[in-house]
């Protein structure tokens, strides 16, 4: 199994105190990662740590809802470590578990620069849109509640609450 990941990005650059809460581990919800910088160019050396890749869109619906809620959670962490949603990308590839369990303390997120800077909703909805089966009544239900939602709010807190109504109705 591998052990590490590297990635490099040209072009673009990043706050030194953004390098320094990612090095330092200080955002929990990142993967442990260095960064080696040389010119223009950043190398990303991430330390999987027993972490793998976790395929969300085949998760059991009320792990999928579960990881929904996390995602927010860890945005809202990320804040408070002045690395708001719009610095990094949000990708199904791009999040980690270990021990195949949906809790906060074993997903992670790969760190990768958004170039774009889209806002974290934006990009929230996008994955919620590409992990939920539309073939799965559940998962349909909430899409369409989502939606739903969407045309009276544009708020990310109401739709994680949303969520975890949802997953909640499931454990009932």
């Amino acid at each position: 199994m591998e052990n590490r990941i590297s990635q490099r990005i040209i072009g673009h650059r990043l706050p030194e105190y953004m390098l320094e809460v990612l090095t330092g581990g200080y955002a929990k919800a990142f993967l442990p990662v260095g960064i080696i910088r040389k010119e223009d160019s950043y190398t990303f050396n991430y330390d999987l740590n027993g972490y793998r890749r976790c395929k969300a869109d085949r998760l059991p619906t009320k792990e999928k809802f579960r990881l929904l809620e996390i995602l927010y959670d860890m945005n809202e962490d990320n804040e408070n470590h002045l690395i708001p949603g719009e610095r990094y990308l949000l990708e199904p590839e791009l999040i980690y578990w270990n021990r195949h369990r949906i809790q906060m303390n074993t997903v992670r997120i790969l760190f990768y620069p958004d170039i774009k800077g889209e806002p974290f909703l934006k990009k929230w909805l996008i994955f919620i849109e590409k992990i939920l089966n539309a073939g799965v009544p559940e998962e349909q239900e909430l899409l369409n509640q989502i939606r739903s939602l969407l045309q009276k709010q544009n708020d990310a807190y109401q739709i994680r609450k949303l969520i975890e109504k949802n997953r909640v109705a499931l454990e009932l």
